[in-house]
C-alpha cells in the first residue's frame, strides 16, 4: 500500500540526490535503524527512509503516533538533527506557524474586555502600549527555530505568494528568504492610490541604535551614510548587507538626518559610532554628505560622535565639530604611514579633537613610528571575526602594541572578541 506524505513533512528540505544515493546504500547494508513515524495514516517523519526502502524493494518499519501535535513532532524529530541555514529555518517556522497564531490570538482575546464589558473598544488591541502586547506569532515561531520574527514573516510571504520553484529553492537552501520575498513583493500588482487629505510631511529624525558587545566602545551607532568601495575581504558590514539583501553601494539616507529622537539612558555612555555600516571619507563620498552629517553632530554637543576610516588622507581637509573623535583603522603595516601623515597634519593644523586607531582585525605585527604615538590618544585592538569564530592575533603582536601604548600614556581598549588565556608552566629552573 502506497503511503501518503503528511503536508508538514514537506516543510523540511529534500535530501540532495547524491546524499540520498549514499543514504540508500547505507540502508541496503544496515537496514532501517529508525522506523518511520505515521500520523493519521500519513508519513510525518522518515519520507526519505520510505523512498529508499521502496527503491530497494524492502519492507520499511513503521510506528504510529496519536494525541500529539504534528508541529511539535516535526520540529523535535527534524530540526535539531539537521544543519539548516537561517532561511531554511525561517521556512520551517512559517510552515509550523499555525499553533503559534492560535496561541497569540487566544492570549490577545484573554487580555481584552469583551463586548458588553466596561472599557470595550472594537480596536482596543491597537491602543495597547507596546510592552503590554502579547508576542507576535512570528516572533514565537522564530524563537523556537532560532531566527528572527522578521525572517519568519518573510518566509510566510514566500509560502503564501511564491511559486513552487521559489518555495523549493529557499527550502532546499538554494535561495535566501529576504531576496526571494523582495522579488515577490516587487511583482505584486500596484494598488491604485487612495485619495487622502495631504498631510504636512514630518521632518526626518536622527535615531541611534544601541550597540552590543561587538562595538563595546560606543553605546550607540548611527548610519546616515552606508556602503563602501574599499573591498576588504573581512568586512562585517558587507556581510550583513548581503545577508539581508541590502545594497552596499555608497548611499546617503536623508530620512536619518534631522533632530535626534533618541534619549540617552543613564547606564549608557554618550558615544555614537557614526557610519558603522559604511565609509564616510572615501574619495567617492561627496563633500555635501559629510557636511550634512557634521551639521547634526554640531547641533548636538551633548553626544560624542566617533568616526572611523580606512581613507585617512581626507581627515585633515575637514572642519571638525568639537564633539567628534577622529579614528583610523590599521590592520596591516602598510596602512601605518598614511595614518601617521594624516594625524600629524591634524596636529599641525591645530585640530584638537582626540584621535584614535583601531587595530581590528590585527592581521600581522605592526609598529608605529614615534611621531604617530605622540599624536595619538586612544588605541583599540581586536581579533578577526568570522561569524561565531574569532581568529586571534599572535599575542606578541598585541603585547608589543600594548607596551608601547603604555610607555606613551595612551589608553587601550581590548575588544571583546580578543580573548587570551595564557597558561605558563612554571616547573622549570
Amino acid at each position: 500500500m502506497e503511503l501518503e506524505i503528511h503536508p508538514l513533512a514537506h516543510c523540511l528540505p529534500d535530501m540532495p540526490e547524491d546524499q540520498f544515493e549514499a543514504f540508500k546504500e547505507d540502508i541496503s547494508g544496515l537496514g532501517v535503524l529508525e522506523p518511520i513515524t505515521l500520523l493519521d495514516g500519513m508519513i510525518l517523519d522518515g519520507r526519505h527512509r520510505y523512498r529508499a526502502c521502496k527503491d530497494l524493494g524492502i519492507e520499511c518499519p513503521t510506528r504510529t503516533v496519536s494525541d500529539v501535535s504534528p508541529h511539535d513532532l516535526v520540529m523535535s524529530m527534524n530540526f535539531f538533527r539537521r544543519h539548516l541555514d537561517e532561511s531554511q529555518r525561517a521556512m520551517v517556522a512559517a510552515a509550523l506557524l499555525e499553533p503559534f497564531e492560535k496561541e497569540a490570538k487566544k492570549v490577545q482575546e484573554s487580555t481584552l474586555p469583551t463586548k458588553g464589558q466596561k472599557g470595550f473598544q472594537s480596536n482596543a488591541g491597537a491602543n495597547l502600549p507596546q510592552h503590554n502586547r502579547a508576542p507576535k506569532a512570528v516572533d514565537k515561531a522564530g524563537e523556537a527555530l532560532g531566527v528572527s520574527g522578521r525572517l519568519v514573516q518573510e518566509a510566510k510571504v514566500i509560502r503564501e505568494e511564491g511559486t513552487l520553484e521559489e518555495i523549493k529553492a529557499v527550502t532546499n537552501g538554494k535561495a535566501s528568504v529576504s531576496s526571494t520575498a523582495k522579488q515577490i513583493r516587487e511583482r505584486r500588482p500596484i494598488q491604485p492610490p487612495t485619495l487622502k487629505l495631504a498631510k504636512k510631511p514630518e521632518p526626518p529624525k536622527t535615531t541611534f541604535n544601541e550597540t552590543n558587545e561587538n562595538i563595546g566602545w560606543a553605546a550607540y551607532s548611527w548610519n546616515p551614510v552606508t556602503g563602501c568601495k574599499n573591498g576588504c575581504p573581512y568586512c562585517y558590514a558587507k556581510a550583513i548587507s548581503d545577508r539581508y539583501g541590502w545594497t552596499f553601494e555608497p548611499t546617503i539616507h536623508k530620512d536619518r538626518i534631522g533632530p535626534i529622537s533618541t534619549k540617552r539612558k543613564e547606564n549608557k555612555n554618550n558615544r555614537v559610532f557614526t557610519c558603522s555600516m559604511g565609509e564616510l571619507f572615501g574619495p567617492w563620498v561627496p563633500d555635501e554628505w559629510i557636511r550634512k552629517v557634521f551639521d547634526v553632530v554640531e547641533a548636538n554637543p551633548e553626544w560624542l560622535f566617533l568616526f572611523l576610516t580606512k581613507n585617512p588622507e581626507r581627515l585633515p581637509t575637514l572642519e571638525w565639530p568639537d564633539n567628534a573623535r577622529i579614528g583610523a583603522t590599521i590592520d596591516r603595516q602598510s596602512r601605518v604611514q598614511q595614518v601617521a601623515d594624516a594625524f600629524q597634519a591634524l596636529h599641525d593644523a591645530g585640530i584638537s579633537n582626540k584621535r584614535f586607531i583601531s587595530c581590528e582585525p590585527l592581521l600581522e605585527p605592526i609598529a608605529f613610528p614615534q611621531e604617530l604615538w605622540q599624536v595619538l590618544d586612544w588605541l583599540i585592538i581586536g581579533a578577526k571575526s568570522e561569524g561565531q569564530v574569532k581568529v586571534q592575533p599572535n599575542i606578541e603582536w598585541v603585547d608589543s602594541l600594548f607596551v608601547n601604548a603604555r610607555s606613551y600614556g595612551i589608553s587601550v581598549w581590548f575588544k571583546d572578541n580578543l580573548i587570551f588565556r595564557p597558561q605558563e608552566d612554571c616547573d622549570h629552573d
